[in-house]
């Protein structure tokens, strides 16, 4: 545990800036790649320079969040005088943070995209007990394994042969890669993935997703410092081969190429399969608006014109429950060009469903939520309230909003004009039910008692398999806006 600066150090201090489409600035996350342990062992609660740099940052930034580098081989400077150099160093990171933020910074972009793998890195092997039990004449660091190792033994369990590592890498279009190694990573592990990635735009951040050891290079391995004590975990034991470098290094770069591929296949659309769709025109009577013989009946006074449906007070249209082709397993798309009226921005109203907000009959719904597209998913076995955006599109003004279901992730997108514009996590429910009891509905819910009931234009439904965002933007640019006001 002593300075060693024939050794790598990163002394990067990587910036990345969040700011509101004004221009004003929202928060900033930073990092450095070094311990927080300026006050060495002590009984203090501190976050060290890491959080007194958090307070002199947000004195003038919202939110600061620091983010810890690859620094499981480097310590801060530290002295009698703890405290005040605590403060020190946070202050000379906030500094250093500021000039970055003052500065010309390049602009992150979309797309994003996540990838995430546990990768087995070998661990030492022993051919014997005995060589296990001579490992009790080495370094004290070294006790903690070997006793852990011998007890495997004794419980006539097999000695572990490799660890898996929580690897995750974070590629914000061509502007950032964010790698998060797992472990206290050392220095090192920088320039070897940067050498491999051969990229600029390189954020790598260790102790991401697990903490049980130390994560030490070749390098270090052959000095056999501090850092190649193994697991430090009371559930773990062994320490990391030789080979473990390499298996790490080239799993980032596997990750990174994935990552590519992925945002290729998210720029492409996926096909379109047409569950049931609608084009309304005063040109057609209502008897040919058939589609793959789902026949619509009027009730009430809704009226076809040539601009689309229009529906009024009690108007709306309803056929049985429609026959969705495998989607519970394609997932759900639901689109349509709308024109609500002022009065439509009020409370939930329904552009199409099979939804009667009853856990046992609900199926599926595009709505209106004070003015906010969403949409919903059901079962028939739980209940699923569904997924609303934010953003209200116009009174009096056409608007082509869509709602997305992915089986896969049960996860909800909403778009309008062919935009996303609002996301959420996982469906409560257990997926989306093949058939139900409720009948479909355009202009109003499912339910008598409580129609929730549309009221303005609408046109060119499209009922369709789970469509990524480039998908949506096709989809977009083929219904065409309806020409009438």
């Amino acid at each position: 545990m002593v300075p060693n600066p024939a050794n790598h150090t990163d002394r990067t201090v990587p910036v990345l800036k969040a700011c509101h489409p004004d221009g004003t600035v929202r928060g900033v996350v930073f990092g450095v790649a070094c311990h927080n342990v300026t006050l060495g062992v002590n009984y203090q609660l501190s976050a060290d320079f890491a959080g007194h740099a958090r307070i002199e940052l947000e004195k003038s930034v919202p939110h600061a969040l620091f983010v810890t580098g690859c620094g499981g081989d480097a310590n801060p400077i530290y002295g009698s005088d703890g405290i005040e150099q605590v403060q020190l160093h946070g202050r000379t990171l906030a500094n250093e943070v500021l000039q970055v933020m003052r500065g010309e910074m390049k602009t992150v972009t979309d797309p994003f995209q996540p990838v995430f793998q546990y990768v087995d890195l070998p661990l030492v092997a022993f051919q014997s007990r005995s060589l296990i039990e001579k490992m009790k004449n080495g370094p004290f660091a070294d006790y903690g394994n070997v006793n852990r190792l011998l007890s495997l033994l004794e419980r006539g369990s097999r000695l572990p042969t490799t660890f898996s590592a929580p690897v995750s890498l974070w590629r914000f279009g061509e502007d950032l890669t964010m790698v998060g190694l797992p472990e206290e990573t050392v220095s090192e592990f920088v320039p070897l993935l940067k050498s491999k990635l051969r990229k600029d735009n390189l954020w790598i951040a260790g102790y991401c997703n697990d903490v049980l050891a130390y994560l030490p290079t070749v390098n270090i391995m052959n000095q056999g410092g501090y850092e190649t004590r193994g697991m430090i975990a009371e559930d773990r034991a062994g320490w990391f081969a030789l080979a473990s470098e390499k298996t790490l290094v080239e799993a980032v770069d596997r990750l990174s190429g994935k990552a590519v591929e992925m945002l290729l296949s998210r720029r492409k659309p996926i096909p379109r399969t047409t569950f049931a769709s609608w084009q309304f025109s005063g040109t057609r009577p209502l008897d040919a608006l058939e589609k793959s013989g789902i026949s619509l009946e009027k009730k009430g006074n809704p009226i076809i014109t040539s601009g689309g449906l229009f529906l009024e007070t009690d108007g709306y249209l309803e056929s049985d429950s429609l026959l969705l082709r495998n989607a519970s397993q394609t997932g759900l798309t639901l689109s349509a060009w709308i024109r609500p009226s002022p009065a439509a921005m009020e409370g939930v109203r329904m552009i199409f469903c099979e939804w009667a907000n009853k856990v046992e009959t609900d199926r599926f719904s595009l709505s209106l939520n004070n003015g906010c597209p969403g949409m919903g998913v059901a079962d028939g076995k739980t209940g699923e309230g569904g997924f609303a955006s934010q953003i209200k599109v116009r009174t009096n003004k056409w608007t082509h909003i869509a709602g997305t279901w992915n089986p896969v992730d049960r996860r909800y997108c909403v778009y309008i004009n062919g935009k996303m514009v609002a996301t959420a996590g996982r469906q409560t429910g257990s997926g989306l039910r093949k058939q139900g009891p409720t009948s479909f509905k355009i202009g109003a819910q499912a339910s008598p008692s409580n129609p929730r009931q549309f009221l303005g234009k609408i046109n060119a439904i499209w009922i369709g398999n789970y469509l990524n965002p480039a998908g949506i933007k096709e989809l977009f640019q083929h219904q065409k806006k309806p020409q009438s006001p």
